[in-house]
């Protein structure tokens, strides 16, 4: 789905993500989903914001648990 490697960081009682990745704007535009690697698998983060920043190329969404895990 994506070939920029996402990271992820868990704000401890918000049981919210900030997830950070590296891309083209066009190529985040597309995105639906994140994902995470928790507890040494993969799950699926649903993205409720999505915040471009151009010159750094990056892209911070927030995201919560959701979806199938893989």
């Amino acid at each position: 789905m994506m070939n920029d490697r996402v990271r992820a960081r868990v704000r401890p009682g918000t049981g919210l993500d900030t997830v950070q990745s590296r891309g083209s704007q066009s190529h985040h535009a597309s995105v639906e989903h994140a994902w995470s690697e928790l507890d040494g698998k993969a799950a699926r983060m649903v993205i409720l914001s999505r915040k471009v920043l151009p010159a750094a190329k990056k892209v911070v969404m927030s995201c919560r648990l959701g979806g199938d895990s893989v």
